[in-house]
């Protein structure tokens, strides 16, 4: 979809991605909600952000982190999460995964399926919803970008500061001859790059000094997943 935001090209928030496709439980999911107006989106939204974490261990977690498709996750009504052991030379390098991609994923998916415009935002580590109503942008996340601070509620129109944000991470930053975005936007994980686990940080620009290394080096089956 490519990172040409004017400031944002809605227009590319429609149609179906790899992992979203408009099968008959993502339409049957958007379905059941009144999409034409904001409160019937909001509760789509909230109910996507209610599914359960369903907690898995390590490996598993590696086998199917960005692997769900939409379809999946709505059948299911859970998303997969992780918390790391704790233990020296651990922390911080294999992640913490609460759930967000698949959150973000069903729910962005079942918006557009409703012919909402919607798309997947990965900032950084964390995966959000942006989405288009009556030309105004709103953002589904629990808490602000800008300072951080717990939101009232899930869905909000987009802030100016959190819209800078957004606009900013989209910007190229060239690191070791590579060129990373700490903002992508598209219509699923694998449109904006994320596959796998391994791409925990590189789809995001995070492979600080190190830290990608170490990661690989203590779970070499990353390499192959």
């Amino acid at each position: 979809m490519g990172a040409e935001l004017k400031p944002f090209t809605t227009s590319l928030w429609r149609g179906e991605g790899q992992m979203s496709k408009y099968t008959d439980a993502v339409s049957s999911f958007a379905c059941r909600f009144d999409l034409t107006r904001l409160p019937g989106i909001v509760k789509l939204c909230e109910e996507v952000y209610a599914f359960p974490r369903d907690y898995k261990g390590r490996q598993e977690i590696m086998e199917t982190y960005a692997r769900r498709t939409a379809d999946e996750i709505l059948r299911q009504k859970e998303v997969h999460a992780y918390q790391p052991e704790v233990r020296e030379g651990l922390a911080g390098i294999f992640p913490d995964i609460d759930g967000c991609v698949d959150r973000a994923l069903a729910a962005s998916a079942s918006l557009r399926c409703g012919l909402v415009p919607a798309a997947f935002v990965r900032l950084m580590t964390h995966s959000m919803v942006l989405f288009e109503h009556e030309g105004v942008i709103h953002i589904v996340n629990e808490r602000t970008l800008d300072d951080g601070k717990w939101k009232d509620g899930l869905v909000s129109p987009i802030r100016p500061g959190e819209r800078d944000i957004l606009l900013k991470g989209i910007q190229p930053v060239i690191r070791r001859g590579r060129t990373y975005r700490q903002c992508l936007i598209g219509l699923d994980q694998a449109d904006v790059g994320m596959r796998s686990i391994r791409d925990y940080w590189i789809a995001s620009g995070l492979s600080r000094d190190g830290k990608l290394s170490d990661f690989l080096a203590e779970y070499p089956a990353a390499r192959d997943v």
